[in-house]
């Protein structure tokens, strides 16, 4: 039974392995924690105007993440975190047209259920090949996305907060699909700033904007060979 390519893609992105290895923690004794990191991976701390911050999950416990400098992120919880390598939750997926997957998203009303996500655009297109341990390349658009501030924001606070932790994350997946072995070799891969996503000018120079929910990422086009079989790690 051949999976489909959805479901593979859905697999890769919510069995990514994401690891935050911490060096050193500092307790700056007023419940927040500098955690000094080799990669603060999609973290984003929180920013002006914004209600509430993002959480992340470490050894069973639950801290906002209140800023990222460098590397250097600060935590907010009730138990300071330990020294180590650390599995942090993946990020959401969505897949379907743009109108369809702004329908849906628009029903999550917690932004925090739905981002950081990556997202699937449909539709695609699949090159199968019958005699080939290569069973199909999938010619696909992938966006790696996160709440941004549209209004308010100019180009550092879109870098600092969406695009640089956005591009972090993708690099993530790529490196993901290289060490998959299910997934055959390929050499080339764009990656393109969606700063405002989903918004498009007219020709009179006006936006209009296709999401509800206002997010800033990248965006990856790829070919990514599948091998015969494929086996889910759902």
């Amino acid at each position: 039974m051949r999976t489909e390519t959805v479901d593979i893609i859905r697999d890769l992105v919510e069995n990514i392995g994401l690891k935050l290895k911490i060096k050193s923690v500092t307790d700056n004794e007023d419940g927040t924690y500098d955690i000094d990191v080799c990669n603060s991976l999609y973290l984003s701390g929180k920013y002006e105007n914004q209600n509430n911050a993002f959480t992340i999950e470490i050894d069973s416990v639950v801290y906002e993440v209140i800023s990222v400098e460098n590397d250097i992120v600060t935590l907010k919880g009730d138990t300071i975190p330990t020294v180590g390598t650390k599995s942090i939750q993946a990020p959401y997926f969505f897949h379907g047209t743009i109108l369809q997957t702004n329908s849906e998203l628009s029903q999550i009303s917690d932004v925090f259920q739905k981002t950081p996500m990556v997202y699937l655009r449909r539709t695609f297109t699949e090159n199968w090949n019958r005699f080939n341990t290569i069973e199909r390349t999938a010619d696909i658009t992938l966006y790696f996305l996160t709440q941004a501030n549209f209004e308010h924001w100019q180009t550092e606070n879109f870098d600092k907060f969406a695009i640089q932790p956005m591009r972090k994350l993708c690099y993530e997946f790529i490196d993901k699909l290289l060490n998959n072995k299910q997934i055959g070799r390929f050499e080339v891969y764009t990656i393109t700033d969606a700063i405002k996503f989903a918004t498009f000018v007219n020709d009179k120079g006006y936006e209009s904007q296709k999401f509800n929910d206002t997010l800033s990422g990248v965006q990856l086009d790829i070919s990514i060979p599948i091998r015969k079989n494929y086996i889910c790690n759902c």
